[in-house]
């Protein structure tokens, strides 16, 4: 109706990785539209102003699609798929019958580290529990987000399809303050 694709837009999702070997984050030349992966829970070339993480460039990203094994290049992998089917339904390609709603956005994909152990045991989350993850870093991954949407000089959409029965549902936590904050 409106023919809004997403061209010169980032869209930034906080959630559970990216698997960026998908055919509907490639480009017909074979290049990568995510921009950048920031892997909460990687080691080592964390990125600037951070302290924890691995962050990956289209660069590498591109490098490895080009390979014959791409996780020796890039190992971050979206082990539940939430954050790469989130990712597919806002900013896929057009393939076949599918699409996503800005097809020609490009992405921004920040992998949640696991909760700590002190606060699986204070909120009574099973140690087994894979995707629990604290608040903090959820707005470490928005701030990974802005940074390199300023970096890019383009506007950006950030997702979080992420949520809990926890905390105020009053919109005064220190979360909600936070992205209203950085909203406005």
């Amino acid at each position: 109706y409106l023919d809004l694709k997403g061209r010169g837009v980032l869209i930034g999702f906080v959630d559970t990785g990216i698997d960026y070997t998908q055919d509907i984050f490639i480009y017909e030349d074979g290049t990568s539209k995510i921009q950048y992966i920031y892997d909460q829970t990687g080691v080592g070339n964390t990125p600037e102003g951070f302290v924890i993480g691995t962050e990956y460039t289209n660069e590498q990203i591109n490098q490895a699609l080009k390979s014959e094994n791409p996780y020796d290049i890039v190992p971050q992998r979206d082990v539940s798929g939430h954050g790469t089917f989130i990712a597919s339904v806002a900013a896929g390609r057009k393939i076949d019958d599918f699409g996503g709603a800005a097809p020609d956005a490009e992405i921004i994909a920040v992998k949640l580290r696991k909760a700590r152990p002190f606060y699986l045991e204070k909120f009574c989350v099973p140690p087994e529990q894979e995707f629990a993850f604290e608040s903090s870093a959820a707005m470490l991954g928005v701030e990974y987000i802005l940074q390199k949407a300023r970096l890019l000089n383009k506007p950006v959409v950030i997702c979080m399809g992420l949520g809990t029965n926890f905390g105020s549902h009053d919109g005064y936590s220190i979360f909600a303050e936070y992205l209203s904050g950085i909203s406005n």
